[in-house]
């Protein structure tokens, strides 16, 4: 038993030293100006996924508008990023605050390590 812990417990520690804090990173699209704020944008999700982006939330009913709760979000940007068309790649921090009354409309969001492609 003690042969065995010495060999577990240093590969343990070795895992974890060596265990980096991984950050998911997000890449989306610029459509237009909206949102509750100035500078929020709407941002077109590649290949959203709810489970991997969870941001992002499954509608709860058909809906015929493009960009909805599943498939895009609203970013605060910097005027550098505002083009459209602009490609943006950004990591999750937070829900914010809506203004928006419709339920399947997109999140508004924090983000940072924002920057284009």
């Amino acid at each position: 038993m003690k042969l065995k812990l010495l060999f577990v417990i240093p590969a343990l520690v070795f895992f974890l030293s060596c265990r980096k804090d991984r950050e998911f990173f997000a890449t989306g699209t610029v459509i237009e100006q909206g949102g509750c704020f100035a500078d929020s944008y709407l941002i077109a999700i590649d290949n959203p996924d709810p489970a991997k982006h969870l941001f992002l939330r499954k509608t709860s009913s058909p809906t015929i508008v493009p960009y909805n709760c599943s498939n895009s979000v609203f970013v605060s940007l910097t005027p550098d990023l505002t083009g459209t068309g602009t490609k943006i790649r950004f990591s999750y921090v937070e829900l914010q605050a809506s203004c928006l009354s419709f339920s399947e409309a997109p999140n508004h969001i924090t983000v940072k390590n924002l920057s284009s492609l």
